[in-house]
């Protein structure tokens, strides 16, 4: 079973994990290839995955940010649950989007090489039940670590989730 880590902190620019392959480019993707730029060769020389948070394009569609992220030239980015993913689906990247939904924002994700190794959120949740519907819907998407803006109410709970 897949474990997550839970950060509180306010923003996160570098994340850090050990032995990690990049990202392969995909057919949407216009970023050079990982060994082409320092920042984008980081995971392969040191195991760092050098991303962008998401919520820096708040303006636009979870869509359209991709584009916006891959544009940068890096294949990390933090993701955040308030952010529409687009206007055929107008619903925030979050726990409540259907299967098919889903996997539309994990196509979307595919086509432009990226992986979403964090996901912001507010709170974990008021309950045990919406910190396991938020567990679930990060594990379906690949997410490694989740950063929420506030402590939960119980810790211990949400490791044993976790």
């Amino acid at each position: 079973m897949k474990s997550f880590r839970l950060l509180l902190v306010p923003a996160i620019s570098v994340l850090c994990a050990a032995q990690v392959a990049a990202p392969v480019r995909s057919s949407a993707s216009v970023r050079w290839e990982a060994w082409s730029a320092m920042r984008s060769a980081a995971t392969a020389i040191v195991g760092w995955k050098i991303g962008v948070r998401a919520e820096d394009f708040r303006q636009l569609s979870f869509y359209d940010a991709g584009a916006q992220i891959d544009l940068q030239g890096v294949g990390y980015f933090e993701g955040f649950s308030t952010q529409k993913f687009n206007e055929e689906i107008p619903k925030n990247v979050d726990y409540n989007l259907q299967p098919g939904e889903i996997a539309a924002v994990k196509d979307r994700r595919t086509a432009l090489s990226l992986v979403m190794t964090a996901y912001r959120v507010p709170a974990v949740g008021p309950d045990e039940e919406t910190a396991r519907k938020l567990f679930g819907f990060a594990k379906a998407l690949g997410v490694e670590t989740i950063v929420s803006d506030r402590m939960p109410d119980s810790p211990a709970a949400i490791d044993k989730i976790a």
